[in-house]
């Protein structure tokens, strides 16, 4: 039981307890996702221009992660905000943020560490992605009127992450694993980056 869940409401307990009984949300990845989740350690490593552009290019992948996740849930999908510098609160780094305020919905991820600024690493964008998408689904999807830090929310956390991973490994191995990659590179290059 967390230190925290004394402090909860009666109807908060509730929640919660729902929240901790779901362990997974199965998910069809759809071939486009798992060309999205294939794209997003492309985008991330690539050469750009300018950090605006390499934002760009990153938030267009992770919008696709988003919306085929929603599509494939059928439920709405909220807007993906990349940015850059992760910020700093009381020596912690924010890694995303879920904001839902009536009927407008957005995720914002950071792509940067905050003390080297280095570009955070494909499988930590993915999962942090992941994180505020599940927030999204906890309300959406799940109907609950909270989205708490559950035993249960970290497992579907983890589910989606493996799903998803599982889905782009097979994706890649259908298309040649290094023929997909070039291939994604050179769209994401060429700003063709729609992942079909």
């Amino acid at each position: 039981m967390p230190n925290f869940r004394h402090r909860l409401s009666a109807s908060q307990r509730r929640i919660y307890d729902r929240s901790d009984a779901i362990s997974s949300i199965p998910l069809k990845v759809s071939p486009r996702l798992a060309r999205a989740v294939n794209l997003l350690p492309v985008a991330l490593s690539g050469q750009y221009e300018d950090a605006a552009e390499h934002r760009r290019k990153v938030n267009k992948v992770a919008q696709v992660i988003c919306d085929e996740i929603c599509l494939a849930l059928r439920v709405s999908s909220p807007k993906v905000k990349v940015k850059g510098v992760r910020p700093i609160q009381d020596a912690d780094e924010y890694h995303g943020l879920y904001v839902s305020e009536g009927h407008s919905h957005e995720i914002t991820v950071w792509m940067y560490t905050a003390k080297r600024r280095q570009v955070v690493a494909p499988r930590t964008m993915l999962r942090t992605l992941l994180h505020e998408v599940l927030h999204h689904l906890d309300y959406t999807a799940l109907k609950l009127e909270e989205s708490f830090h559950s035993g249960g929310f970290f497992k579907r956390e983890s589910s989606l992450v493996h799903q998803l991973e599982r889905a782009a490994r097979k994706f890649a191995r259908g298309r040649g694993d290094e023929r997909g990659r070039q291939s994604a590179a050179l769209a994401l290059r060429s700003g063709r980056a729609t992942a079909r």
